[in-house]
Parts: C-alpha cells; structure tokens; sequence
C-alpha cells in the first residue's frame, strides 16, 4: 500500500510528461491565440496546454484522485487504530492524562482533516470542473481562495480544541471586575 503511494505519484508524473509533449503542435496553436489576446500580456509566459479527453490525461486524474483516496484511507485506518489502542489503555490512566490524550488525539484528526477541506477538495473541484469542460467566471479564484485560511484554521483547531490554550485565551479578552472601595 506504502509503495503504491510513492511510486504512484512517479508513474502519473511520467504518462503526464508523455501526455504534454506529444502535444507540441496544440501548445504552438495556444500560443497564437494568447499573442492574439489584447487582455493578455504582452509577452507569453510559459504555459501548458494538453486536451483533458485524451486518455494519458484522463488516467492521470483518475490516478491522482486515487492516490488521494488511498493516502487518506491509510491515515484514517491507522489514526482508528492508534484510538482504539489508547482507548483500551484509558483505564490504567489518570483522569488528567486520559483528558490530555483525548484533547490531543481530538487535535491531530481535526489537523489532518483540514487539508482535506481547505487544499483537497477545492483542488478536486477545480480538477473535476476542467475535466468536465464547466466554465463558470470566477470559480477558480473563489475555490482557490479557501487555501490561505490554513494557516488561521490549524491553530484556532488547536485553541479551540486544548482546553488549557482555550482557558488561556478567554482569560486575555475577559475584562478584569473593578470593585468599588
């Protein structure tokens, strides 16, 4: 399963490749129409252009979204497993370090979920949408947009989540009471 993860991602890269330079009389007809764009700017970037219905690249989404599918599906396997085994050792815990073990355990799975949410799904959508030829004005910038609140969701997950850093926080906002002499 491990191999398929790392070697996966070795062979899409390769078909991809293949895919993009037996492409090289559409990457010349692109780059006509981009120098007959007013909008677009004045000198050509370098781009890629492939047709999304040839097989290489229906394979290689097809392959991406499984290896998606298959990385989660082992850090979702294992993290059930590594609960189960904590939950069995719970009662030779004190009280204070089953607390502490559930609010990390509770910490780690919301930290491997947000990637999923913020960069996973917002790329899937996009990748679904160009394969499906769907063209909606804006829709790349609005799902590309969720990626810059990973760095402010990951730690509110951990200030929400760890009960003492939750404490700590709500003491900083909470107005000290002045009582009259």
């Amino acid at each position: 399963m491990l191999l398929i993860t790392v070697f996966g991602p070795l062979a899409v890269i390769g078909l991809w490749i293949y895919a993009e330079l037996s492409e090289i009389d559409l990457y010349e007809n692109k780059v006509s129409l981009l120098k007959s764009d007013p909008y677009y700017f004045r000198e050509i970037p370098n781009f890629i252009s492939a047709q999304i219905q040839r097989w290489p690249l229906r394979f290689c989404c097809a392959a991406a979204y499984s290896l998606v599918l298959i990385s989660y599906g082992i850090t979702i396997y294992t993290s059930c497993k590594v609960w189960k085994k904590l939950k069995s050792a719970y009662c030779f815990m004190l009280p204070a370090t089953r607390q502490m073990h559930n609010q990390m355990t509770k910490t780690m799975i919301l930290q491997a979920i947000i990637p999923l949410i913020f960069i996973l799904f917002p790329i899937g959508i996009v990748l679904t949408a160009v394969f499906f030829l769907v063209d909606i004005p804006g829709f790349g910038i609005i799902c590309n947009s969720v990626h810059c609140w990973i760095p402010v969701v990951n730690p509110l997950v951990t200030i929400i989540s760890i009960k003492y850093y939750r404490l700590t926080i709500c003491n900083i906002f909470r107005k000290p009471i002045v009582v009259p002499s």
